[in-house]
């Protein structure tokens, strides 16, 4: 069974964490209300099985890369292509169940 949300701001995000449990959280880093980095932290604090986040950014900016290591799980540049997804996601369920 599949289960994909999408919400519009860092809050929701959050939000949508607590109530329902998902595997994967696509988290872009620059959203209204609070950011992607911010949100990422919230939920890892508050869940005791937080999902993996995965950053997405417009910005190629190397200080945002920078900034997600340790809090995220990956990173993606937009605009997203199913290649590199994949690619990300194959690589954080690697480490994922490499740390079991």
């Amino acid at each position: 069974e599949s289960n994909i949300t999408m919400v519009t701001n860092g809050q929701e995000c959050v939000d949508e964490a607590k109530k329902n449990e998902y595997n994967v959280c696509l988290m872009d880093i620059k959203m209204p209300v609070m950011d992607g980095i911010n949100a990422a932290k919230q939920i890892k604090s508050s869940l005791p099985n937080p999902p993996m986040i995965i950053a997405v950014s417009a910005a190629v900016l190397d200080g945002d890369k920078e900034s997600c290591q340790g809090i995220m799980s990956g990173y993606l540049n937009k605009p997203v292509s199913r290649s590199e997804l994949w690619t990300v996601l194959s690589n954080v369920v690697k480490k994922d169940i490499d740390s079991m």
